[in-house]
């Protein structure tokens, strides 16, 4: 007896995933996790403020980070390398 395709005897079959979904699968995971366990560890009691310091901003203005505390929650320094 010849036996009947797996769709006709009511099971239904997912066709299997391409290896990229699972690897952006399993990327995203992992990188979920990295956050949640990097995280963990950051708060901490003994928190330092930085010194008061003033830059120079893009357009070539002076802004201290007092000002830029009263203004926001938080300050972010990003250091590029060169010059643009």
């Amino acid at each position: 007896m010849i036996s009947q395709p797996a769709a006709r005897r009511g099971t239904h079959m997912l066709p299997p995933k391409p290896l990229s979904v699972r690897l952006v699968g399993l990327l995203a995971f992992l990188v979920l996790m990295a956050m949640l366990l990097g995280s963990a560890g950051c708060a901490s009691e003994d928190v330092e403020t930085a010194p008061a310091f003033s830059l120079a901003d893009a357009n070539g203005q002076q802004v201290t980070l007092d000002q830029l505390l009263r203004e926001n929650r938080a300050v972010v320094l990003v250091f590029y390398r060169g010059f643009f």
